[in-house]
């Protein structure tokens, strides 16, 4: 519902007393009209896909810290959930989670073969007589 015309012109208790009743009126209509209120929300987001898809974009990228917290809390108070869903997701990507298995071990490997090709090339640097010490 609109303001009345005369509502800049009320005292702010007057204002935030129109204000109130608004809402009560809005809840309970909400109430009353869940099936109507649910169909026009889907309406209006099947005509306004990329404005949801940008505020969602933008809120996950404000709130990113906050988001990663929440998902961390609901994991922990959810362990058969997330290993129901981590069974799922292992036997529907079984062959891409081999694959980033084996790149992980190589990986490893190979930052092990450097560090001790490092290491074997400052010993050879060493003077023969610093060995010995």
């Amino acid at each position: 519902m609109a303001k009345p015309k005369s509502f800049d012109s009320w005292t702010p208790e007057k204002q935030e007393e129109w204000r109130e009743k608004q809402r009560r009126s809005k809840r309970k209509y909400r109430a009353e009209n869940p099936e109507k209120i649910a169909e026009r929300n889907r309406k209006y987001y099947a005509e306004n896909p990329e404005k949801f898809a940008e505020y969602g974009r933008k809120h996950r990228a404000a709130n990113r810290e906050k988001i990663a917290e929440r998902a961390r809390k609901w994991q922990a108070a959810n362990p058969e959930k997330m290993a129901k869903k981590n069974r799922k997701y292992y036997a529907k990507n079984r062959e891409k989670m081999l694959q980033d298995f084996k790149k992980y071990r190589n990986q490893k490997a190979a930052e092990q073969f450097f560090i001790m090709a490092g290491a074997a090339e400052q010993l050879s640097k060493l003077q023969p007589n610093q060995t010995d010490q």
